[in-house]
């Protein structure tokens, strides 16, 4: 089975790759690492026996793991709502250095969260 986790790691490698455009690898490196802590999430609830509506997915994971742990919920909202969504709809926008460290770090609190439940 695909591990979520390498969706982060490889974020992390693409953020720092010369070989792309900075605004490519910073949109792209964000988006990773959203569907790191968003398929952790996932196959989190997917264990814990929730039923998830694949036709409106990202919203469900968010509302179930909101009604679990209102924390992670939070977090993965923002990590969705404003690092994915703008990084992937909102071409106009310049996706810094300090936006990019931002969505790291919250992807990053998300994953180190599901650590207390990893003996469910």
């Amino acid at each position: 089975m695909f591990d979520p986790l390498d969706f982060y790691h490889l974020s992390k490698q693409i953020s720092e790759d010369p070989d792309y455009p900075e605004q490519s690898r910073r949109r792209t490196a964000i988006g990773r690492a959203y569907y790191a802590a968003f398929l952790v999430s996932y196959v989190f609830l997917m264990k814990m026996g929730s039923s998830i509506n694949s036709g409106q997915i990202h919203r469900d994971v968010r509302e179930h793991l909101m009604r679990f742990d209102t924390r992670i919920g939070s977090k993965l909202e923002s990590l969705h709502n404003h690092y994915r969504v703008p990084c992937d709809y909102h071409l106009e926008l310049d996706i810094d250095r300090k936006m990019a460290d931002n969505a790291f770090s919250l992807t990053e609190e998300i994953l180190r969260s599901f650590e207390k439940y990893s003996s469910v």
